[in-house]
């Protein structure tokens, strides 16, 4: 019996040769695992005579030493062993990747951590004029605020009225607040003077206020130097970040690590925000 290793990343392929009866299964399982149950790969003959199979990592639990024994119905014909690796399983967990702390499943970089890590006491927010966009960081313990945790498309200042680049901290939040029009905001969180973060504004203290037209404008420079957001991603701030927040308000033509999102278009004649949860 032998394990050929050199199947790529998750495969192993398993062989006997000249096997004394057929047809011929494969059980293999993690000896690291006790009480863990083997999988069943039938094997295909091939026209040396021998039998042969590929184990899959996909189709095991964990990194580990795993055994194999060969059968031919319920009679033992031998056995060997080999490894699976953590890179054989891809990349699931966290990472520390670039000054990052970055969590995967499956290959696949999560833009979303908040519900992995739960609540934090403190976060970091990123605004990246250049991008227009904003990523929430959580603290790493001596590491520092290395794991982001949401990023959000938004419109900052145009040109003629600039949102300060600096750093910042978080004076005061407002469930509503009157902006300059006067128009309305959502859950507004002050970051410096008359510089906040906010829902796209509108005509009233309503949830049905919008102008699409400038709600299309969300991931462009639209404001007078306000941070505006989607009302989800504004209540999110609102509801999870504490008063005294850092704000890094900075120019960099990369988004961050988690890139930056796709926004929503609505209709010119929609007055309402498909994020808004009182609709």
């Amino acid at each position: 019996v032998c394990v050929q290793m050199n199947q790529g990343d998750g495969k192993r392929l398993l062989a006997i040769k000249n096997p004394s009866s057929t047809p011929i299964r494969f059980a293999v399982w993690n000896a690291d695992v006790p009480g863990e149950g083997a999988h069943w790969y039938d094997g295909v003959q091939n026209s040396d005579g021998s039998w042969s199979a590929v184990a899959y990592a996909k189709y095991h639990s964990q990194p580990g030493n795993y055994n194999v024994h060969v059968y031919s119905g319920t009679h033992y014909l031998g056995g060997t062993s080999f490894q699976f690796t953590k890179s054989d399983f891809g990349k699931n967990g966290w990472y520390y990747e670039n000054g990052y702390k970055l969590y995967y499943i499956d290959n696949v970089l999560q833009t979303d951590v908040s519900d992995i890590i739960g609540p934090q006491a403190s976060y970091v927010a990123k605004v990246n004029r250049t991008t227009c966009t904003v990523t929430i960081y959580a603290k790493d313990g001596a590491n520092g605020y290395i794991i982001p945790v949401k990023v959000f498309a938004c419109s900052v200042g145009m040109p003629d009225t600039p949102t300060p680049a600096g750093v910042f901290y978080t004076q005061a939040k407002y469930r509503w607040h009157e902006l300059m029009g006067p128009s309305y905001g959502q859950y507004c969180t002050r970051i410096v003077d008359g510089v906040l973060f906010h829902s796209v504004a509108g005509g009233n203290m309503t949830s049905y206020n919008l102008s699409a037209a400038e709600y299309n404008k969300l991931g462009s420079p639209a404001s007078h130097g306000c941070v505006r957001l989607c009302v989800r991603d504004a209540k999110w701030i609102y509801d999870n970040c504490s008063l005294g927040m850092q704000v890094i308000i900075y120019d960099n033509p990369n988004p961050g690590p988690f890139g930056k999102p796709a926004t929503i278009k609505i209709p010119p004649t929609q007055n309402w925000d498909p994020t808004d949860p009182n609709i």
